[in-house]
């Protein structure tokens, strides 16, 4: 007798615990389904704002704003195939658009072409990891030039200093490159020159 209490006793403890576990996988799917719908919907409209001194030789100082949307997982959100990261100057200075970017950081530079206004440079985050596309561009004649581009990687903050130098009255772009052979990243192995 003891053991039917037994057995309809771990009988019953067993279907209990299926119904439990079928509760709990319920309850997970749904904070699932709503943690998916509401990352979709969380959109973060992202403004940074960097002062580029005077770009287009006015005699005032310019600010770039970079525009770009993040979800909730800080990723960057594109409407379209290709993620478009523009940069806004105002006061009749056309925008940037970089495309396939997952973010951008500005840099005022000095007067590289001798046309009496500041050049910038832009880090484009790339999908690549830690690697960055760095540009140089110059407001000339109502319009943006790109003066050269290359790639760095990018893991602290002095991998953004020193990225020009000037060698015989040339100005270079310094970027770096990647060397199975040697090991991986030769730092600070490239230079393009800058129109």
């Amino acid at each position: 007798m003891r053991i039917n209490y037994l057995i309809i006793f771990f009988l019953l403890l067993s279907c209990e615990n299926k119904r439990i576990d079928n509760l709990n996988t319920e309850i997970t799917s749904s904070k699932k389904a709503k943690h998916s719908i509401s990352s979709e919907t969380d959109i973060e409209h992202i403004r940074e704002n960097y002062y580029v001194g005077d770009i287009n030789n006015d005699g005032e100082v310019d600010t770039a704003t970079v525009i770009f949307d993040k979800n909730s997982k800080d990723e960057i959100v594109c409407d379209q195939v290709n993620c478009y990261v523009e940069i806004y100057f105002g006061r009749n200075i056309p925008e940037i658009k970089i495309d396939q970017s997952l973010g951008i950081v500005v840099q005022k530079v000095e007067d590289l072409n001798k046309d009496k206004a500041n050049e910038i440079m832009l880090f484009s985050r790339t999908y690549e990891g830690w690697w960055e596309y760095i540009s140089v561009w110059s407001f000339i004649n109502g319009k943006w030039n790109n003066l050269g581009q290359t790639k760095a990687f990018i893991t602290k903050d002095k991998d953004f200093e020193n990225r020009i130098i000037k060698e015989n009255g040339q100005f270079y772009l310094i970027g770096d490159e990647w060397n199975d052979d040697k090991g991986g990243v030769l730092e600070r192995n490239l230079k393009v020159k800058i129109k």
